[in-house]
């Protein structure tokens, strides 16, 4: 495969002979197996260490990769060290005492955490036919909102219909790590949050509704986010929709192989005018097997936007204790061609 040929070229390049994966997206990519483990990649084969109880699942969803399956404890580290002993090889993550336990097995082995994202950001075909995928059912997400936002009803109760939904029509769900929930619901002044979290805060007439949805199909993430209000909109919230959704626009119309990625960003955050200083995140970021991968695209970035990125664009204005308005979609570029995999409507919606 080609990412394998581009990862054997980029750790040889700095000086190792292995890699070995251990946050479940990288073993993903790597084996396409999703759970506990870990991948050994050595530039001419792949082998999937996981546990007992992972064996069977393993061995109906892993290609292309030996599968070592063995107790808890000491003994995945012993045979890692075994295959690895006499080369130098980097790992993607510190967490837990991977490193530890294995220099304490003699394993030559340094941290390089952005490596296999060098190899990740280059979206192959497949990747990015699933994650429109996604995008398709997130348009269809967003309709069946509509038919289920009813005065009264709270944002945990919306958020559980949501739920219901993309489990129930096949879709899998991304929990980003500093997130207890899985989609953000946010009505009223809880939309003012840019993160927030579904409470028992009932919907009542006027209120602005924030829907951040990011699903996964067969891994790959959409994300995608729409903001209505229940009832008939002020003309200051007008005044700021229209601001937010032109500053989206110019975000994705000077999108391109090639710019900067802070160059977008200030582009697009110069529309918002005297509410830019209410726009407190960065423009957006890149998508894959997680919901927030690299490119950054923020006013510090050095990112520089490649052939074949999947990233967001997703401008926001937020004004403490009244409302927010973020309207977000995902953007591929491949070969000069830029698809954006979201259609729901980004006119203002008055339900």
């Amino acid at each position: 495969m080609e990412r394998l040929k581009k990862l054997k070229r980029l750790i040889e390049e700095k000086g190792y002979q292995g890699f070995l994966a251990t946050n479940v997206e990288n073993v993903f990519y790597l084996t396409n197996f999703w759970g506990e483990g870990m991948a050994l990649f050595t530039g001419d084969s792949i082998t999937l260490f996981t546990y007992y109880l992972e064996k069977e699942r393993a061995l109906a969803s892993a290609k292309g990769c030996d599968i070592i399956a063995l107790e808890r404890g000491s003994k995945i580290f012993e045979a890692i060290s075994e295959k690895v002993s006499k080369v130098k090889i980097c790992i993607d993550n510190t967490k837990g005492k991977v490193i530890q336990s294995l220099k304490e097995k003699g394993v030559n082995i340094s941290l390089e955490p952005n490596l296999i994202y060098e190899v990740r950001r280059f979206k192959e075909d497949q990747e990015i036919d699933k994650i429109k995928k996604a995008g398709e059912f997130l348009d269809k997400l967003y309709d069946y909102s509509l038919k289920i936002l009813k005065e009264g009803k709270t944002e945990r109760e919306i958020l559980g219909e949501l739920i219901k939904e993309v489990i129930s029509e096949g879709y899998d769900l991304s929990n980003p790590s500093t997130s207890l929930q899985p989609l953000i619901v946010a009505f009223g002044e809880n939309s003012s949050h840019p993160h927030a979290y579904s409470t028992d805060r009932k919907l009542k007439r006027g209120d602005v509704i924030l829907l951040d949805l990011f699903i996964r199909y067969e891994g790959y993430v959409c994300d995608c986010t729409r903001t209505f209000i229940l009832g008939r909109a002020g003309e200051k919230f007008k005044d700021i929709y229209e601001l937010v959704k032109s500053s989206q626009e110019k975000g994705l119309e000077i999108l391109r192989e090639g710019i900067k990625a802070s160059l977008v960003d200030r582009t697009s955050r110069q529309i918002l005018k005297d509410f830019d200083k209410y726009f407190i995140h960065g423009l957006g970021h890149g998508v894959g097997l997680e919901v927030h991968e690299p490119p950054t695209l923020n006013s510090q970035s050095k990112d520089i936007i490649r052939n074949r990125d999947v990233v967001t664009i997703e401008p926001g204005v937020y004004l403490s204790k009244e409302f927010g308005i973020r309207i977000e979609d995902t953007v591929s570029l491949r070969e000069g061609e830029k698809v954006i995999f979201n259609k729901f409507t980004k006119d203002l919606v008055e339900i």
